[in-house]
């Protein structure tokens, strides 16, 4: 007789990850009052070169430009020291240009950890000072919209840093804060969303949609109210307007709302910052504590 086969294993889902990044960048950006006045990028990087040397900061390779989703300019910075470079890049950068007319500044690749099983007393600067111990960093180097609970009573916190902060966190699995053992999870970065149109794959500076669904609720999709605090039976509008099961909150599980077409090979004018419209918005999790929508819960152009 033949011998039976063991079963086979379940497959493991993979670990999330987040990649460091290998450049360090610095970032120039018009207001959009000096746009209105006519002061325009080419003017703003012609007297950056006429006045800075990349030498004299430490850059001997060059860098590498980009233009953002937002329309602002990129400047990237190579090389094992691109910190230092940046960082003095960006301080004689600061020195030229008024801050009211350009503004300088050097972001860094940020991901989310989150922290789970908190007491109903733990408080934010609590979950931050126990991330910033571990991650060796300085507690305002995180940031935090506040503890949710779920539908048992659980605390939950989803804390955004830097990523190399992110990977120490996660590695200690988890942190002691107060009496409570919390366990922290890496998770998975999430994808860009307009929250103009609600679709994925571009922002709200790029956004050509003809419908405008910012005022909607991701559970419901109806306007007139936010997802904190709806009943609402839930329906996402994306999927429904693309005929598929639409019984879920946009963004969540099981959502499969289609990013909209790309028309590749078109002309088009980068975005200004004089078309934006900044809106905050804040990070909302349903009763189980998961995360709705699909970008960082700080701000979007």
């Amino acid at each position: 007789e033949k011998a039976s086969r063991a079963p086979r294993a379940p497959a493991r889902t993979p670990a999330p990850t987040a990649s460091a990044p290998k450049t360090a960048a610095v970032v120039v950006t018009i207001t959009p009052e000096a746009m209105a006045n006519g002061l325009t990028y080419d003017a703003v990087i012609a007297e950056a070169k006429a006045k800075i040397r990349l030498q004299d900061v430490g850059i001997a390779t060059g860098v590498r430009f980009r233009v953002c989703a937002t329309g602002a300019r990129r400047f990237e910075v190579l090389g094992t020291d691109n910190g230092q470079q940046a960082d003095a890049l960006a301080a004689r950068l600061t020195q030229i240009f008024n801050g009211d007319l350009v503004r300088i500044s050097r972001p860094a690749k940020t991901t989310e950890i989150k922290i789970s099983g908190l007491d109903d007393s733990t408080t934010v600067e609590e979950v931050l000072a126990a991330a910033a111990e571990v991650g060796g960093c300085p507690k305002e180097s995180f940031k935090c919209s506040g503890v949710v609970r779920d539908r048992f009573g659980v605390g939950h916190a989803w804390v955004e840093c830097e990523v190399p902060t992110a990977k120490r966190v996660a590695a200690a699995g988890r942190l002691t804060i107060s009496w409570v053992s919390a366990t922290v999870t890496l998770l998975e970065p999430r994808p860009l969303r307009c929250y103009r149109c609600l679709q994925k794959g571009h922002v709200r500076a790029q956004c050509s949609a003809e419908v405008d669904r910012s005022k909607q609720c991701f559970r419901c999709g109806e306007e007139g109210h936010n997802f904190k605090g709806c009943q609402a039976k839930p329906h996402c509008s994306i999927c429904a307007e693309a005929k598929k099961p639409a019984e879920h909150k946009l963004g969540g599980r099981g959502c499969s709302a289609p990013a909209p077409k790309v028309t590749r090979g078109r002309k088009s004018t980068p975005p200004q910052p004089a078309q934006q419209a900044t809106i905050e918005v804040a990070m909302e999790t349903d009763e189980d504590g998961n995360r709705n929508g699909s970008t960082n819960p700080s701000s979007q152009p």
